[in-house]
């Protein structure tokens, strides 16, 4: 292990969370909502490592694999650590859920968990735009 340049690291992931910080500012989820964002890093930086065991042709397998695809993968693993900061700062400044959803009923919560367990897993591919697509059972 070499601690320098763990170090160096972990400061890389300081500078990407106050990126993150002057883009979002405070931010305010649910867990369900935190670990969705948090999918959505690591599903891109899987994406990237994807591309890169692919990146030989299959012509000359001999060529070597293309790091642009670890540099990339390499980016989206730093974001993806400062999402998990921005969920511990989140959980140890108390876990407070936005506004509005103290005013959801717990049936529209309960269906809307259940949901979320059938169209979420195994993958964690999901995003804002396939939560809209929720809408409970009745009027709850």
């Amino acid at each position: 292990m070499d601690v320098i340049n763990q170090q160096r690291i972990l400061d890389e992931v300081a500078i990407e969370r106050l990126r993150q910080y002057d883009k979002w500012g405070d931010q305010i989820h649910t867990v369900t909502h935190w670990m969705s964002i948090l999918g959505e890093e690591v599903g891109e930086a899987d994406k990237e490592a994807v591309e890169y065991e692919a990146s030989p042709d299959e012509i000359f397998l001999d060529r070597p694999r293309d790091p642009i695809y670890l540099d990339r993968m390499r980016k989206e693993l730093l974001e993806a650590a400062a999402v998990s900061v921005a969920m511990i700062e989140w959980i140890d400044e108390g876990a407070t859920y936005p506004p509005w959803y103290e005013n959801l009923s717990p049936e529209f919560i309960r269906q809307f968990v259940d949901w979320y367990q059938k169209h979420a897993f195994p993958d964690r591919a999901f995003t804002h735009e396939k939560i809209a697509e929720f809408k409970p059972e009745n009027d709850v």
